[in-house]
């Protein structure tokens, strides 16, 4: 663990952090502008994920860092994991719902423009900029600010500067404003079919052609020194005094709207139309990104480049899209590729680079694919190996040889032997040493190794001559030697025979290789299926894994570059420094410092996703043009050891909210609010801002004063910490952050308070009854001894009299924390204090399930269409029903059974241990209680409710030794009630596993839907009529399946 920092009380504010994110924004890489828009990763979020409604009308990042996105129907700030919306009810400053633009002035503050005003969002919270008196509402378009800070407002009723937080209106603009810039030559106001240009009190227009005087402006942009206008009829740049149209007409793109202009730190201009994006370069478009094209933003409407040189695009129907350039490059459908599998990938001496893909042979030449073999011209479709030389290329596939030569493809003659056999690699000799001829050809097969020399074809014998090994990779060593690795080992080439590779004994001795590499000082390095590396110094093997820092992978490829070891396989891409690769040899080092570049499963803090790489044997990859040139499952992946730059910016971490007692607080604009005597449960909520790859942010926490270390985060849990019954005292919170390439935050946010000491915990109290206890012993010193006696007990019963109104408190305080207020029930907090024990309990006392045959049961019961008795009866009707709902459900619990308040309208009951017979039993009594009973109103009316009840029975398994949690019960529950409420409410369901049920997947299966699990024979649904066909007796819970 990294050193804690030095820091500096009070939280960092905006004026203090802009300066510092604009500077690290400046070293940051923007999007490569050579690469095409399909290529560029991305990460969308819409409603799914907490924005409010599923148009980005804006975005922008605030001084904090925070991104925020404007909405139809609201305000959202991001911190990476999390939206937070805001709206008029939530926050009256804000004075309208429609967010129209969004703009962070140059001290970081956040201005709002909506369809009925402005706001402004900085260190103060959010305020609301006022209309000039007897105005309707204006109605915002754009927002500007001037070098020296001034405001300028583009609404439907003009233009208005700001000044004290009052919109004061400028005479001079046009009536009706779409967008506004400003720059040295003054104040830029698109209206319609032109612009105005203010300078100095004196307007000037530039109008659009004349056929284009009715056409509205929509945006205004500088750019390269030039002022870019764009409208509903197209793009426009400023020549001279007038308007120059650049023509935007592509296949899929016309000369229409334009709903944004942005332009990146790289250089390009994008442009947002009702048909897609389009990219220009130096005022010509480069790219342009349809329906047709991989990756399309549907309707784009706002762009933003963040700090971290990350590109937003907000869309009108698919809500906010994150790109950045990614360290890999990926050619394949759209390049012209036929079959995206591929299997392996090799460059002759002419330069040119061939890929075997799953249904033959490919060329890769001036950015396309062109198909030169099809799969049905060879032994096997699969081109599982190649070898490409100045004027043939050899075939290897998964039943034969093959050889293509000025255009034709045939079968060599000579190679029989083979014919039925896989070729995993394809090697030559390099001829003479005056370059005359060719030398021999090896070949890694199923069958073992074999070599063709004059024409001849030769099977290398192993030392058993009656063994059969699987060979996958051939090596050339620096002296001319040659090894071969499979399954079983390395073997030496010599002669005709395949001998061991004797040198070491560190080895295993069933190592199934699939591939050799020789460093340029001669060390060998092997790679297996066991995910571990071996390398060979000479003398002695040294077995690098993850534990020595090397990541898990099972390598197809090595190759060196840029001062790493790159290994390329089943995992992806990682790469590992040649120093400490050296050092660890040398036993200078304990571990190096690898690391995943491009990983197949998203792991966090492993690199971009993405699938790499195919196969096992020579031609898995090349280096050449310097990059990495590797097949995979969907064409071509090529990574430049250049282009891989980490994130350099660090985050910024904040303390955003205080949660004391049952009530949250937001500190980023207020003061900690102080704590009241006796409370001493408390809640922090953090944000840390980093948005390449947030999910692989690492925090880490502690309470000064209380805790003795830094606490992690765990990975994807919610960012807050809890503490409860602090002793009294003073602390500080702190948080710090690492982003997704280790950047540590240079300081941890801080929030210092204080928990008050109860009156009984004061110095005050202990010195005055320490005083009182001097003077009992006094005054008893000086009475005779026959009153001592009574003295002292008059004391014990003073003190047993504070103890017993202490514990009373203590008791009174602890019960009202567990107990919800309205129904009287137990409630979150109590669930989660006492399940632990009762699951623990459980599984002390019923061990041998199997005989007993006792479950606990989980009910999770919702009150169907309760939302109609609160809209018709009011939500103090809807309380009254709630408490009798309560009621009902705890005449039908048993003595050790409990009802908890889960939220709203749900409640869970938990059934201590009873037959599993039990299941429809419960979930039938509680379907009737409810629908049973009349619940009576206060006008004495009553209404008839049903519910729906989703039941879960713990264990799943009768004799598994690995349980679910109880979180993860009660979460089955839950799918069970969604399952019921989808198929007509009024009924009761349960997922019992069956014998084909993965316990370790059932919940994230779950999570996606249980229908394909039903349909597998993985889950039995058992549940009331209407839900699934009646059963009358469900039977055990099954076992689970053997292993």
């Amino acid at each position: 663990m990294d050193d804690a920092h030095v820091t500096a009380k009070g939280p960092p504010r905006f004026k203090v952090l802009l300066p510092i994110l604009l500077g690290m924004a400046a070293n940051v890489l923007a999007l490569a502008p050579d690469k095409p828009f399909h290529q560029y990763v991305q990460e969308r979020w819409s409603t799914q994920a907490g924005l409010p409604q599923v148009s980005g009308n804006a975005i922008t990042q605030d001084g904090m860092g925070y991104i925020w996105v404007g909405t139809q129907t609201g305000l959202a700030r991001f911190d990476g994991t999390r939206f937070t919306t805001f709206t008029p009810a939530n926050t009256p400053e804000l004075p309208g719902v429609w967010i129209r633009v969004l703009r962070t002035d140059a001290k970081g503050a956040l201005w709002v423009g909506t369809y009925q005003g402005v706001a402004v969002h900085d260190e103060r919270g959010f305020r609301t900029i006022t209309a000039p008196a007897g105005m309707p509402a204006p109605d915002v378009q754009d927002i500007a600010f001037a070098a020296n800070g001034a405001v300028f407002v583009a609404t439907e009723q003009g233009v208005f500067t700001v000044i004290d937080d009052r919109m004061q209106r400028l005479d001079s603009a046009p009536q009706l404003a779409r967008a506004i810039w400003v720059n040295a030559e003054g104040v830029w106001i698109g209206s319609v079919g032109g612009v105005v240009r203010i300078k100095d009190g004196v307007s000037h227009n530039l109008q659009l052609p004349h056929a284009m005087s009715d056409v509205a402006i929509t945006a205004l942009r500088e750019v390269g020194g030039r002022l870019w206008l764009g409208s509903r009829r197209g793009l426009f740049v400023r020549d001279g005094e007038s308007w120059r149209q650049v023509p935007l007409q592509a296949p899929g793109f016309n000369d229409g709207l334009v709903t944004f202009l942005h332009d990146d730190r790289d250089g390009n201009l994008w442009v947002g139309t009702g048909d897609g994006l389009i990219r220009l370069r130096d005022g010509h478009p480069q790219e342009w990104v349809d329906a047709r094209s991989p990756g399309y933003i549907k309707a784009p409407l706002s762009a933003f480049e963040d700090r971290e040189g990350n590109l937003w695009v907000g869309s009108q129907s698919e809500g906010v899209v994150r790109l950045w350039s990614g360290w890999a490059r990926r050619y394949s459908a759209s390049e012209g590729l036929h079959e995206p599998l591929l299997w392996s990938i090799s460059s002759g001496p002419d330069s040119k680079l061939w890929v075997g893909t799953n249904d033959g042979l490919a060329l890769w030449s001036n950015g396309r694919f062109k198909t030169v073999v099809s799969g049905e011209q060879l032994p096997h479709p699969q081109a599982y190996s190649l070898l490409a030389e100045t004027d043939q290329v050899w075939i290897g596939t998964r039943s034969g040889l093959a050889l293509w030569r000025d255009g034709q493809v045939r079968i060599p003659e000579g190679f029989a032997a083979v014919a039925n056999a896989q070729i995993n690699g394809i090697a030559r000799d390099p001829g003479d040493a005056a370059g005359n001829g060719r030398g021999d050809l090896w070949l890694a097969t199923s069958e073992g190794v074999f070599r063709l020399r004059d024409n001849h074809l030769t099977h290398l014998q192993p030392e058993a001559t009656d063994a059969r090994i699987g060979v996958r990779y051939l090596l050339r060593r620096q002296d001319g030697t040659w090894l071969a690795g499979g399954r079983g080992g390395v073997w030496r080439l010599k002669d005709d025979r395949m001998l061991p590779f004797l040198a070491g004994d560190e080895l295993p001795t069933l190592l199934d290789v699939t591939a050799l590499y020789e460093l340029p000082d001669g060390q060998l390095l092997i790679g297996g299926l066991t995910e571990h590396v071996y390398v060979f110094d000479g003398a002695h093997w040294h077995s690098l894994t993850p534990e020595q820092g090397l990541p898990a992978n099972v390598p197809f490829f090595v190759t060196q570059a840029d001062g790493f070891v790159w290994m390329a396989g089943i995992r992806g891409i990682s790469r590992v420094p040649v120093a400490d690769l050296q050092a660890f040899v040398a036993g200078k080092r304990k571990d190096v410092r690898g690391e995943m570049i491009l990983n197949e499963r998203g792991d966090l803090r492993s690199g971009q996703q993405g699938s790499c790489c195919n196969g096992a044997g020579n031609a898995k990859g090349v280096f050449v043009n310097e990059a990495l040139w590797l097949p995979s499952r969907d064409g071509m992946v090529v990574l430049s050891p250049q282009e891989v730059v980490k994130n350099a910016v660090a985050l910024t971490v904040f303390i955003e909210r205080v949660r004391i007692g049952e009530h949250w607080h937001d500190i980023l604009s207020a003061k900690f609010p102080q704590l009241q005597a006796g409370v001493r449960d408390v809640a922090f909520a953090f944000a840390a801002l980093s948005y390449k790859d947030p999910r692989s942010t690492l925090i880490r926490y502690r309470l000064k004063g209380y805790d003795r270390r830094w606490h992690t985060l765990a990975d994807g849990g919610p960012r807050q910490a809890n503490y409860t019954n602090l002793p009294p005292g003073n602390y500080t919170f702190e948080v710090r952050a690492a982003n997704d390439a280790g950047v540590w935050v240079a300081q941890p946010a801080q929030l210092a308070f204080t928990v008050p000491p109860l009156w009984h915990e004061t110095a005050s109290f202990r010195i005055t009854a320490l005083l009182a206890v001097l003077a009992l012993l006094v005054v008893a010193a000086r009475r005779v001894l026959r009153r001592h006696q009574l003295h002292e007990t008059r004391l014990q019963q003073l003190v047993d009299q504070r103890t017993a109104e202490l514990r009373h408190l203590n008791e009174r305080l602890s019960e009202t924390s567990q107990t919800d207020q309205l129904t009287g029930l137990r409630n979150r907090r109590f669930l989660e204090s006492q399940m632990p024990a009762d699951i623990g309990f459980y599984d002390r006392e019923h061990p041998g399930l199997g005989k007993h045959e006792r479950i606990m049961l989980f009910a999770l019961l919702d009150l169907d269409h309760f939302k109609i008795i609160n809209d018709q009866y009011g939500h103090l009707e809807g309380d009254r029903v709630l408490q009798q709902v309560a009621q009902q459900l705890q005449d039908l619990l048993r003595a050790g059974d409990y009802v908890v308040r889960w939220g709203g309208e749900e409640f869970l009951l938990i059934f201590r241990p009873m037959p599993n017979q039990s299941l429809a039993v419960i979930g039938e009594r509680l379907c009737r209680q409810i629908a049973a009973h009349p619940f009576a109103l206060a006008d004495g009316r009553s209404v008839s409710l049903t519910a729906s009840v989703g039941l879960a029975e713990y264990p799943l398994f009768q004799d598994a030794q690995a349980r679910l949690g109880w979180e993860d019960m009660i979460e089955l529950a839950d799918k069970a009630l969604y399952w019921v409420k989808r198929h007509g409410r009024n009924g009761w369901a349960a997922f019992r596993p069956t014998e084909r049920t993965v316990l370790a997947t059932l919940i994230a299966r779950l999570r996606a839907g249980a229908e394909p699990m039903l349909l597998g024979g993985e889950l039995q649904l058992l549940g009331s009529a209407g839900v699934v066909p009646v059963l009358d007796d469900p039977g055990p819970a099954p076992r689970p399946p053997p292993g």
